[in-house]
């Protein structure tokens, strides 16, 4: 797949042979779960693609790699799935930067090595993208600051305390 536009209650469903998908949109957005031909496995509805692996008899185990510009729109849990034994251990779906999720939280995704999903839903080099900062990081001094100022709260309070013990004198 290039470019266009794959709408159904699931997208790709491939269980022998090899899947690459390098454009275009995949909508799935079935709820639930469908059968495929004969197998008597029920798919979750939802799901962009599925990678079946479940049924002996085939030549060849499935495989899929989606490379962007991708747009995954799926109502599934897992937008993209290995489903069967495999479970992803042979990288039966490998997916690569420039993909972007929609519709779903792709947590479960595989992704290739080194990438991760922003947070707009897009597959990029895990080097790409900078940490969240938290309040006392967005401004790097003002860590620096507030431990100055702690530092000089706790000196001023122990020279006042030495003052007020030297000025009374204890009889």
């Amino acid at each position: 797949m290039t470019g266009g536009t794959l709408n159904g209650t699931a997208g790709i469903v491939a269980r022998q042979g090899t899947i690459d998908i390098k454009g275009g949109t995949i909508k799935a957005s079935g709820n639930g779960v469908f059968g495929v031909g004969d197998v008597e496995v029920e798919l979750p509805a939802g799901t962009a693609l599925i990678v079946d692996n479940t049924e002996d008899g085939y030549p060849s185990a499935a495989k899929a790699t989606i490379s962007g510009p991708v747009t995954i729109n799926a109502t599934a849990e897992n937008p993209v799935l290995a489903y069967g034994e495999d479970n992803n251990e042979n990288n039966s779906i490998v997916v690569n930067a420039g993909v972007k999720f929609t519709g779903t939280d792709p947590k479960g995704v595989y992704l290739a090595k080194g990438l991760i999903v922003d947070e707009n839903g897009k597959v990029v080099d895990s080097s790409s993208v900078k940490p969240e900062k938290t309040d006392d990081t967005k401004n790097p001094n003002t860590s620096d600051i507030n431990l100055l100022m702690l530092i000089s709260l706790i000196t001023l309070s122990g020279l006042g305390l030495g003052y007020i013990i030297k000025k009374r004198k204890f009889n």
